[in-house]
């Protein structure tokens, strides 16, 4: 029955669908001989499962000494609840594979300050034993509170220093603090002064190369960060993205517009833009490209000021094929990191 429990843990499903006639029916139909439990039964084989898993986690990440923490917070819309989530990526010495794993999705209480946000991952962290010198990065946003609650997570950098040459540099330094004739001070002067600018270039090269911190800003976000500031910051696109948007809120906030589309183009409907969804500028104009026929024909009918002449639609159509490489990227990185919204718990 782990199978079952999986099924209902991993895609929130409602215990009480276990129950229903119609589940039982299509069981039935695939091996007449299996009983489900019921869903009581099923909520103690989930909890068995989660228990079962935790435990070849755990073990998992004790044998590894390189994990690497990616950190989220997630908000239900209206504000009315926010988690943050943790996740694990690691690589598995058994499988010889990387693996993933949500360890923590914890609900957050209060503002998400600085001081929460670490609070909250080091309950986390500390209840699956993982210390911070197995943790390689941090992956997050570049929120100002999440780059604080990790400001404390650096990167070292400890130069190597042979224990003979360190015993002759001593050596020497303290026969030239005696004053012992033989030794040439300006020498051991410009030597010690080659080795410190050697040591500072070497640093500097270092930290240039790998960086101070741990925690490192989601790639995700880099990107749909700068697409949005290129696209909005252009005189150039923003009047194209305007008409494209003021048409898609005309037909979209219209009950009759929104029925008649549906009708021309087989029930497909136009996306509104929002602000939660990555690159949503191009995922738009694609739509709004993908139904163009269906929209052209709305607006001949519906005789709507919002009517886009064949510049502007050209133009759009443009502007969906600069964005789309960045969209794509954005895409093929996204099952990586998305967990929250997969992750609540079922209130049934």
């Amino acid at each position: 029955m782990d199978g079952l429990a999986l099924l209902f843990a991993s895609h929130s499903l409602p215990r009480l669908l276990v129950e229903a006639p119609e589940f039982k029916y299509f069981v039935g139909l695939l091996d007449p001989r299996l009983e489900l439990p019921n869903r009581k039964r099923l909520a103690d084989l989930i909890r068995d499962l989660h228990l079962k898993l935790m435990d070849m986690i755990r073990t998992q990440i004790e044998q590894n000494s390189k994990i690497c923490i990616i950190i989220d917070i997630w908000t239900r819309k209206g504000l009315s609840e926010s988690y943050l989530g943790v996740l694990i990526t690691y690589f598995d010495y058994s499988s010889g594979s990387t693996k993933k794993a949500l360890i923590g999705l914890r609900k957050m209480i209060g503002s998400h300050t600085a001081e929460n946000i670490r609070d909250t991952l080091r309950e986390v962290l500390s209840e699956w034993n993982i210390p911070d010198e197995n943790i390689s990065f941090y992956v997050t946003d570049s929120g100002a509170n999440i780059i604080k609650a990790l400001k404390e997570c650096v990167v070292e950098y400890v130069p190597l220093v042979n224990a003979e040459d360190q015993e002759e540099v001593e050596s020497e330094m303290a026969l030239f603090e005696a004053g012992d004739p033989n030794l040439d001070a300006s020498f051991i002067e410009d030597e010690i002064t080659r080795d410190l600018d050697e040591y500072d270039n070497l640093e500097e090269e270092h930290n240039t190369t790998f960086g101070y911190a741990k925690r490192v800003s989601c790639i995700m976000h880099q990107i749909a960060r700068v697409i949005r500031k290129c696209v909005d910051g252009s005189v150039v696109l923003r009047p194209i993205i305007r008409a494209a948007f003021q048409l898609v809120k005309t037909i979209c906030r219209s009950r009759i517009y929104k029925e008649s589309l549906l009708q021309y183009s087989n029930g497909r409907a136009l996306l509104l833009p929002s602000q939660t969804r990555w690159i949503y500028t191009y995922y738009v104009l694609d739509r709004l490209l993908e139904l163009k026929d269906a929209v052209k024909q709305l607006v001949v009918e519906k005789q709507s000021e919002a009517s886009l002449d064949s510049l502007k639609w050209k133009q759009i159509e443009q502007l969906r094929d600069l964005l789309r490489p960045f969209a794509e990227a954005v895409r093929e990185l996204y099952p990586v990191l998305i967990f929250c919204e997969h992750s609540q718990p079922s209130r049934v």
